[in-house]
């Protein structure tokens, strides 16, 4: 099960695509900013669910997400956004299907939130 995990922070993105491989049988890709996510998006075409910093440079996660969304095939893949922003909601409402995880997030709020997208997807 493949797990996209884009951030534009190399130390984060690493750290959390290690909490993410305890998920049974996944395989964690990284992207550095949304540009990569497309490319990795597009070529692995069975990714389970996205994880995507809302902060990036040149393309954010929410413009990222809506992109997502007007994929064909990629409509229904879990979406979550991670962010310190306190108004992530108000930015995100014309999005659907995403879940947001505030930082600093722990371990287990992560795992939990991602297997739960996962399994409501299956």
């Amino acid at each position: 099960m493949k797990i996209l995990m884009i951030d534009d922070e190399r130390l984060h993105a690493i750290l959390t695509a290690e909490v993410l491989k305890q998920i049974k049988h996944s395989q964690v890709l990284i992207a550095a900013d949304a540009f990569d996510g497309f490319a990795l998006l597009i070529a692995a075409r069975d990714i389970k669910c996205i994880v995507v910093d809302y902060n990036m440079p040149y393309v954010n996660g929410g413009d990222f997400t809506r992109k997502v969304r007007s994929m064909a095939g990629c409509e229904d893949i879990p979406i979550i956004i991670s962010t310190s922003l306190d108004d992530i909601e108000e930015k995100m409402v014309d999005v659907s299907g995403c879940s947001v995880i505030k930082k600093p997030y722990s371990k287990n709020s992560l795992l939990e939130l991602v297997e739960s997208a996962i399994g409501q997807h299956q």
